[in-house]
């Protein structure tokens, strides 16, 4: 980020967007002053005191499971007339995600705002209906 003599820090309603790490970004760019615009005081308080770190919590059996989002390196999309595939490459695996109308949920993926990832039961499946991003499996290699 460009350093300037003055920032402004507009806070975010949403939790997730304000953290300790886009806090410091923004006050640490400003020279000789910041300004911050937030609707609620004590609320911004408490949202820098999180860490900006989030896990991809993958809901399978190997405890290894949580694959952090700092490692993520690039997700794929592949369209198929039956199945899609959606595949996210971290620095040490590579997650294989199967399923329906995974397009959007690429676009997540990518934009980090997918906290857990959990494959749909065969019997809610159909009730999912047509539209849906289902998840049929995940494997991670």
């Amino acid at each position: 980020m460009k350093t300037v003599d003055y920032a402004l820090f507009s806070d975010s309603a949403v939790k997730a967007a304000t953290n300790d790490q886009q806090w410091y970004v923004t006050i640490s760019c400003g020279r000789k002053g910041v300004t911050v615009f937030t609707a609620d005081k004590i609320q911004l308080r408490q949202n820098i005191t999180h860490s900006g770190d989030r896990d991809l919590a993958l809901d399978i059996a190997k405890p290894e499971g949580a694959v952090p989002y700092h490692h993520l390196e690039f997700a794929k999309f592949e369209s198929g007339e039956a199945v899609e595939t959606l595949t996210i490459t971290f620095l040490k695996h590579q997650v294989r995600i199967a399923g329906r109308n995974l397009r959007q949920l690429a676009v997540g993926v990518q934009g980090r705002a997918v906290e857990w990832l959990k494959p749909v039961p065969e019997r809610y499946a159909a009730v999912a209906g047509t539209e849906a991003c289902t998840i049929e499996s995940i494997g991670i290699e």
